[in-house]
């Protein structure tokens, strides 16, 4: 799989390697032996801000919604319970980082820009339990700018 990706001022193509992922469930060990591998999508880190800034985000390309309406999960298991764990570990760090949490998004495009819907859902927080907003480009675009922050559209959405 091909992609494009903005760094800076270059535009870099790099190849997601389909191969590599057969590779690892050829030759590493089931996960009914215990084993559980997973990749994340995107690690977003703001280093010049004092302190460092820095959250995940796990992208799906649907909007998964069920015969009600009402807006399902996207994760399997295995990922909720890996990215679960990394966000523990990421919630004990030290106090020269702040950690923002980790993000779904749920896109019913291939980007944003052509997406007639879009969901930011914050994983594994108490306080937002469940909580999802759907945005328009503009505020994602900001959001993952570090512009805005979760907080920021808690106070936009709930009124």
């Amino acid at each position: 799989m091909r992609r494009r990706i903005q760094l800076g001022r270059k535009t870099v193509e790099y190849t997601k390697s389909v191969a590599f992922n057969n590779w690892i469930s050829k030759y590493c060990k089931p996960s009914s032996e215990g084993l559980n591998v997973q990749d994340v999508d995107f690690f977003f880190q703001n280093f010049r801000s004092n302190p460092k800034e820095y959250f995940f985000l796990e992208v799906k390309q649907f909007v998964n919604t069920s015969e009600d309406g009402v807006r399902k999960p996207c994760m399997k298991p295995g990922q909720h319970a890996q990215f679960s764990l990394l966000d523990r570990v990421c919630k004990m760090s030290s106090a020269d980082v702040k950690y923002h949490g980790f993000f779904e998004l749920s896109i019913s495009g291939e980007t944003p820009d052509n997406s007639e819907t879009i969901v930011l859902i914050k994983h594994f927080d108490s306080d937002y339990f469940g909580l999802e907003f759907e945005l328009d480009p503009y505020q994602l675009r900001q959001f993952l700018n570090f512009q805005i922050d979760f907080h920021d559209l808690v106070k936009e959405h709930v009124k």
